[in-house]
């Protein structure tokens, strides 16, 4: 994996973000956060990996109050295809050597296009669910706002 995660912005871009109140109405997360979030990094083969805040029960709150079913990893061939480390993780998947996923659930994916040895150009894409076209306008809106054009993460 490279040019994609730090692990130095979360708590002053997300907090800022949270506290800006953008989110979708009805759906906001709670601004108090444990005082230590717990990452995990899982490293595949061939450079693959998913890095990111640990999958824990504050996750799996998270995870409810945007909408989100997580019971998808109670599911015993989930549990029998990532094994208890992979069910730990709770971040983005990075498929070598520049695909990132924005997971979970924003439908977005970038590409991370080296342009020099100091300057990274990144594409996103976003995906809407074309059978619920009454969310499309909260769709377009959280993708413009966490990784789009406002980029508040």
């Amino acid at each position: 994996a490279d040019n994609v995660w730090d692990y130095y912005h979360a708590q002053v871009s997300h907090a800022s973000s949270t506290m800006a109140r953008w989110r979708v109405e009805g759906r906001t997360l709670p601004l108090a956060t444990p005082g230590v979030m717990p990452h995990i990094s899982v490293l595949g083969e061939y450079g693959h990996a998913v890095g990111g805040p640990q999958y824990n029960e504050f996750r799996a709150a998270q995870t409810v109050a945007t909408g989100l079913d997580p019971a998808w990893r109670e599911r015993p061939e989930t549990k029998r295809a990532l094994g208890p480390v992979g069910l730990k993780a709770g971040g983005h998947p990075h498929i070598f050597p520049n695909f990132w996923v924005a997971w979970p659930g924003l439908g977005q994916v970038s590409m991370r296009m080296p342009k020099g040895p100091n300057t990274t150009e990144i594409w996103w894409f976003t995906f809407v669910d074309n059978s619920k076209p009454e969310s499309h306008k909260a769709q377009m809106q959280s993708a413009m706002h966490v990784f789009g054009p406002a980029g508040m993460l």
